[in-house]
């Protein structure tokens, strides 16, 4: 596609526009360019083309320096006062980026008013309304850093006449479950932000200002139409869960937050207006930190005492056996870390307390003291006698099993590799599905493409493989493995398939809590490792975070 904006143009005629410029002949230097600037060269502006699926729409643009971008100009508050900001830049014709949600997404989804955090809160209520909007901000901005939008065109937008107690403007859009399902738009409709646009409506005409230095009619770079962009969320009314829900049209309900303008264009609120709405879902750990602050009153003792600052009471969990924590050192026999006096003080009390805060600058060794708690933690394990457990003391499906989990997979991955070389641990390295989709991609449901997303954090780590989950299901042990690598076969081959969905998780061919318990099942094991942000689906028994 060409530039429609931009023309490349002789020195001749670049030469004659300097002059007319200099002299302000603002009409002569139009004209000028109406009459040769036409027919001069464009240059390209963006490269399309089909996927080999037919799916997706490939579009390349390359930007450098000095290049023309057509932008959509805001407003925004600046020190109090208002400023011009780009709002939206087209890339093509029909396909714009919202530039103002990605610069600002808490002043477009949210509208909280922030409180300075304490170290003790009176009690739950006081906690939840200084950290419930700092949660709802981090929600914000990791559905925007994701760039895992949705972008429904044509959609029909029905507005509510009563507004929202906080006068906030709501409607509702229908989706077809076959539509959903044929598009791959997968995402929990109902913990989503919004984007809605609505393009081509005409702009307010103004005079041209009267004096020499107007550029006239001919100069003018300024759209006749301009986009309405308002902001908001999804909100889920529908409380019960229906057995047929999925059959059903969905029925999704909305509140708008954030508008660029005071007064709704009237084409907005006419019955039958078409609007583009980005949907941009919500991560699960962010999901899962919102219900925790929300549910913080049905916590245990031990959670609640750790958010409002009191006391931890105890015990409130199981008791370690004196013997360990009367040792002086806690070094790993035979291991080569040895370590100081205030690391020794920070793996007994880890020990001995239900709640451990260690903290210390980079290069401390904080890694290492998580490694000998691991170990200590292990051999307090196998110390008790559970019911029906093995006479050996090794641990099977449901026993006692310790729970690492790092902010990131690489920081996990570290510690993995330092475990590997201790025998007598048996530790299970768990990646998210986007992670164990880039080795082992699978059809998403109703799509003729295999699902190859690139993890933020890079691929699993090929040094852990004997004991990452989606390999070890892979491996004989697991009853499932000849199955699972069979299908593999099939989709590295491109065998088409008709349906892929619950039915080939039922069997045991696309993950399942089945076939991810199989590793474990029958052999010991001892430690899981996650990182705390893996997109995991929320119903999947088999999630260890």
């Amino acid at each position: 596609m060409l530039d429609p904006h931009t023309w490349a143009v002789e020195t001749a005629l670049w030469k004659q526009l300097l002059v007319l410029v200099e002299l302000q002949r603002w009409p002569e230097a139009a004209a000028l360019i109406q009459e040769k600037g036409e027919a001069s060269p464009r240059r390209g502006l963006v490269q399309m083309q089909q996927s080999r699926c037919g799916h997706f729409l490939e579009v390349a643009r390359e930007l450098g320096s000095g290049d023309t971008l057509q932008v959509q100009l805001g407003a925004s508050l600046q020190h109090g006062f208002l400023v011009p900001s780009p709002q939206l830049w087209t890339v093509a014709p029909g396909f714009s980026l919202c530039l103002e949600h990605v610069e600002r997404p808490g002043d477009c989804f949210l509208g909280h008013v922030y409180q300075a955090p304490r170290d003790r809160y009176r009690d739950v209520d006081e906690y939840t309304c200084v950290w419930e909007p700092f949660c709802a901000l981090e929600s914000a901005t990791g559905a925007v850093a994701e760039n895992d939008a949705v972008t429904l065109q044509h959609l029909s937008v029905s507005w509510d006449v009563s507004r929202m107690p906080q006068g906030q403007l709501q409607g509702a859009f229908r989706l077809e479950a076959a539509f959903l399902e044929e598009n791959c738009v997968d995402i929990n409709l109902s913990c989503c932000y919004l984007c809605i646009r609505l393009e081509g409506l005409p702009a307010p005409t103004a005079s041209p200002r009267p004096g020499p230095s107007s550029l006239g009619p001919g100069l003018s770079v300024d759209p006749g139409t301009y986009t309405w962009v308002a902001h908001g969320q999804t909100e889920d009314w529908d409380q019960e869960r229906r057995a047929d829900r999925q059959e059903a049209p969905r029925q999704v309900h909305l509140f708008i937050h954030h508008m660029g303008m005071e007064k709704v264009p009237e084409e907005v609120l006419r019955p039958g207006t078409l609007f583009t709405v980005e949907l941009l879902p919500k991560q699960l750990p962010d999901l899962r930190k919102e219900e925790a602050v929300r549910g913080l009153e049905e916590a245990s003792p031990l959670v609640t005492s750790i958010a409002l600052g009191r006391p931890v009471p105890q015990p409130l969990c199981r008791v370690i056996p004196s013997r360990f924590l009367e040792r002086q050192t806690y070094d790993i026999p035979g291991g080569r870390h040895k370590l100081n006096p205030s690391q020794n003080r920070a793996v007994r009390e880890a020990l001995e307390k239900p709640l451990t805060v260690i903290q210390g600058p980079p290069g401390t060794g904080k890694t290492i003291v998580g490694l000998h708690i691991i170990f200590w933690f292990h051999k307090s394990n196998q110390e008790q006698v559970q019911p029906g457990g093995s006479p050996h003391g090794e641990t099977q499906l449901g026993g006692p099993c310790i729970l690492y989990c790092g902010p990131s997979n690489k920081s996990v991955d570290v510690l993995a590799e330092l475990l590997l070389r201790r025998m007598e641990l048996r530790p299970l390295r768990v990646y998210s599905e986007q992670a164990e989709a880039s080795e082992f991609p699978v059809p998403r449901p109703g799509s003729r493409k295999l699902l190859r997303r690139n993890p933020r954090e890079g691929r699993p780590n090929q040094s852990l493989r004997s004991i990452t989950l989606h390999h070890r299901i892979r491996q004989a042990p697991n009853p499932y493995s000849s199955e699972i690598k069979a299908f593999d076969t099939r989709l590295q081959s491109g065998e088409p398939f008709s349906r892929v969905g619950p039915g080939l998780v039922q069997e045991g061919l696309v993950g399942g809590s089945e076939v991810r318990a199989g590793p474990a099942r029958g052999h010991p094991l001892h430690l899981l490792l996650c990182s705390l942000r893996q997109p995991q689906n929320p119903g999947c028994e088999a999630d260890p975070c």
